[in-house]
């Protein structure tokens, strides 16, 4: 039940694909369409994501693949070598991510569905 979400930059944008098999197609859509439209929107919010990709990073290294897997796409999508560390996360602030967020154009977006013949 996990969507697979890509990035890729081309031409100064970034596109965002997010994918998942699932039977029910406009379900799915509307549930991306309330999570873009609504983005977090308190601190309080940011901060509870914050601790759980801390979580989820520190508990990474007990499997290697969650450890690689996140590396591999740093470079891929981002075209960068590092690590995500926890002392970067741990910088990540309110203010900064309200800023990013408010210059995202999320009213663009295709639907591409692909059916069993």
């Amino acid at each position: 039940n996990q969507l697979d979400i890509k990035i890729y930059i081309e031409y100064n944008r970034v596109y965002a694909c997010i994918e998942k098999n699932t039977n029910n197609k406009k379900e799915f859509i509307k549930r991306v369409h309330n999570v873009v439209n609504n983005p977090i929107d308190t601190e309080e919010q940011f901060e509870l994501n914050k601790k759980d990709s801390i979580l989820h990073m520190s508990v990474r290294s007990d499997n290697i693949s969650s450890y690689v897997m996140p590396t591999i796409d740093n470079y891929i999508s981002f075209g960068y070598k590092e690590n995500d560390t926890l002392e970067f996360v741990e910088t990540l602030n309110y203010k900064e991510y309200k800023e990013t967020i408010s210059n995202i154009d999320f009213s663009k977006y295709s639907t591409l569905t692909i059916k069993d013949k």
